[in-house]
């Protein structure tokens, strides 16, 4: 059924067979083990539009403490993400005691870029990334964001101003219990700021390469 609306009307578009995961790069030692591979096809839900992947990889062996993408590595998303970074304080901070949440902040490059402005949390699974955050300044929390872990910080911290997910609502299976937690972490009048890759581009511009077991969702 689909992950968001629960409909069964879904239909197969595309599928790639089976694939090792993208980022889980091998070291020269271990060449002679044979990788894990995992089903890689995309289903289109008739009832609310949204594109999915017909199987999900156990988070635990995706995003573990040899996850090396870094956000820092890529100049252009870098720069965009300081640029949302000053709009996101000037727009929406108020004050230096003003809290921002960010889930999935990898190696914190967008916190980075405002924890001198206000308070600043990150929240990413990844253990060799949060490390790389917190060396740099920025306070992260290790663990899978959602309802229990929003109580938490809540309970900790204090509720946020601003709660901010970039390229990372796509990659988490039970989306709901998400949206649930930042609605629990969020003050009354804060705000829920999200990117993801869109649909159209995969199909618009033929960007099969989007298509991989970290993305679960492909919004439209």
């Amino acid at each position: 059924t689909c992950r968001v609306c629960g409909s069964g009307d879904l239909v197969k578009v595309l599928d790639l067979g089976t694939m090792p995961l993208a980022n889980a790069f091998v070291a020269k030692d271990s060449l002679h083990v044979p990788e894990l591979t995992f089903p890689l096809a995309i289903n289109f839900c008739n009832a609310c539009f949204l594109v999915q992947l017909t199987h999900v990889v156990d988070a635990e062996v995706i995003f573990n403490k040899d996850y090396y993408y870094a956000t820092s590595a890529s100049k252009p998303l870098v720069e965009h993400f300081r640029a949302l970074a000053d709009e996101i304080a000037n727009d929406f901070v108020h004050a230096p005691q003003d809290l921002v949440v960010e889930i999935g902040s990898n190696d914190g490059s967008l916190l980075n870029r405002i924890k001198d402005r206000t308070r600043v949390l990150g929240v990413d699974p990844a253990e060799n990334m949060t490390k790389i955050a917190i060396a740099s300044g920025v306070p992260t929390r290790v663990g899978y964001f959602g309802t229990a872990l929003a109580q938490d910080i809540h309970k900790e911290v204090g509720a946020a101003t601003v709660v901010v997910a970039n390229n990372v609502m796509a990659h988490i299976d039970d989306i709901r219990d998400v949206f649930q937690g930042v609605s629990d972490l969020l003050a009354p009048n804060g705000t829920f700021i999200f990117e993801v890759h869109w649909v159209g581009n995969l199909v618009g511009d033929g960007g099969f390469d989007q298509i991989y077991h970290e993305h679960l969702y492909y919004y439209s």
